[in-house]
Formats: structure tokens, sequence, C-alpha cells
């Protein structure tokens, strides 16, 4: 498992520690080239006024805390890829920022895949 992030690694280092996550494997992409890369959308400015997003933000801050973001990373939405070699074996593009993956269907869809 790794993880792409759009901050520097100054930045996300707090995020991850507590997430419980200090050693994860992870990729500081300020440019956002990986996510470009994996063809992933920004969302548009009308829909981060949707009160489903102020929710689901309320909700993310209140469990995990918030802090500012830049401007070019509050409009990318991510996404989550299962990748083997320069396979895709499975993905989740989030079409809103209040969308949330369904991890363990994610990789149950993956052929011989197993969930411990």
């Amino acid at each position: 498992m790794a993880f792409v992030h759009g901050s520097t690694p100054g930045e996300a280092d707090p995020w991850f520690a507590r997430a419980g996550l200090p050693a994860v494997p992870r990729v500081s992409d300020p440019g956002l080239l990986h996510y470009k890369a994996f063809g992933l959308e920004t969302t548009g400015a009308i829909e981060l006024l949707n009160p489903r997003v102020w929710v689901r933000g309320a909700a993310c801050a209140a469990r995990h805390g918030f802090g500012p973001q830049p401007g070019g990373l509050i409009r990318q939405l991510p996404g989550v890829f299962l990748v083997h070699g320069r396979d895709v074996l499975a993905e989740f593009r989030h079409t809103s920022p209040a969308d949330r993956p369904d991890y363990l269907g994610l990789i149950s869809r993956v052929k011989g895949a197993t969930i411990p």
C-alpha cells in the first residue's frame, strides 16, 4: 500500500502520524502529476457548495482534524487504485468530494484477492 498526496512531506507527516501511519510508503505530489497521470478530475466550484460535501467535510474535520488546503488541491478529486506492476486491477474515482469508497468491495473485485 502506498499513498500519493498533494502536500509537501512536512505538511503531510503530521497527518499520517495522527492516522497511525507514520512509516507508510507515500509520494509527495504537490504538482498533482500522479493525479493527472491517473486521469483524476477536479470538481467544479459549485459542487463545493453542495450540502452533502459540507456534511462530509464537517464529519472528517471532527474526526481527523482539518487544516487549510492549497487552492489547487481543494478542488482535486482523489481516487483509490489497486495497482500491480503496470496493471490497474481495480479503481474508484471520486465524482464528488463527498464520495466514500468501499475499500473492501474494491479489493473483493480483484480475482484471487482475499480479505483477512
